[in-house]
């Protein structure tokens, strides 16, 4: 194998290797806030998978049914 044959391809691996971890650390990152919306009972219960529920000044989007009758309005 000639010196530039193997200098290209220590570089094409320190690409692969370099874009997996940064990959896997956005992951890594993202993985408590990959979940959009919290549904009511999720809030009170935590999530199905992990039973986490959100700590105390945590944002969250809250999703859910909204039954009829049920909010007033001041006018």
């Amino acid at each position: 194998m000639s010196v530039v044959r193997k200098t290209r391809l220590y570089a094409m691996v320190a690409v692969v290797c370099g874009l997996a971890l940064t990959i896997g650390l956005t992951l890594y990152a993202l993985r408590s806030n990959i979940d959009l919306f919290y549904t009511p009972s999720e809030i009170l219960y935590g999530k199905n998978e992990t039973q986490e529920i959100p700590v105390i000044g945590q944002r969250l989007r809250v999703g859910g049914m909204v039954m009829p009758g049920s909010v007033r309005r001041d006018r």
